[in-house]
């Protein structure tokens, strides 16, 4: 029998000090402003696969992908709901790669890969974003990355209850490069 296609995403997932970091200004973030809860991430790559495709996609680049490190840049804001508060990332040739092996894997669907985690999902008026932005302090300059996450998200996400939407269906360790 034939799997149906589902939208899923491929996210780069923090190393567990860096998690907790994260997840710590997510959660608080998101109590004090009312605004959904979730994992931190940064997303390589989406795609309509089916499931089993997809974890074959997902452990094929965790097998062949170091952990990396990403450079903090800034706290920025945007206009779209997924970017409203976020932390950019410098380039990596590393995660490009690693965004570009599952995009040949999957198929090129448009994605431009810009390395950044958000912080917060939510509507909110431009200054109030602006503050936000120039108030968040992330505690690290570089983050440690060592795991990729396979995740079931609604076709589009603009509001809490498509982040609410989200399954994690498989996760995989990114695997040391012996030297």
């Amino acid at each position: 029998m034939e799997q149906r296609k589902e939208k899923v995403a491929f996210w780069l997932m923090p190393a567990a000090d860096a998690r907790a970091v994260f997840a710590s200004l997510v959660n608080d973030l998101a109590k004090r402003l009312h605004a959904p809860v979730f994992e931190p991430h940064v997303t390589l790559q989406g795609a309509e696969l089916e499931e089993r495709r997809a974890i074959e996609v997902l452990n094929d680049a965790g097998a062949t992908s170091a952990p990396l490190q990403l450079q903090v840049a800034a706290v920025q804001s945007s206009e779209k709901y997924t970017k409203t508060l976020y932390v950019q990332f410098a380039r990596s040739e590393e995660a490009a790669g690693l965004s570009n092996a599952i995009t040949r894997a999957v198929g090129d669907n448009g994605y431009n890969f810009d390395p950044h985690l958000s912080l917060l999902y939510k509507t909110l008026p431009e200054a109030v974003k602006l503050e936000l932005a120039r108030e968040t302090k992330i505690p690290l300059q570089q983050v440690s990355f060592d795991a990729l996450q396979l995740v079931s998200i609604p076709r589009t996400i603009e509001c809490a209850g498509d982040v609410r939407a989200w399954r994690t269906i498989a996760e995989c360790r990114l695997t040391p490069t012996s030297k």
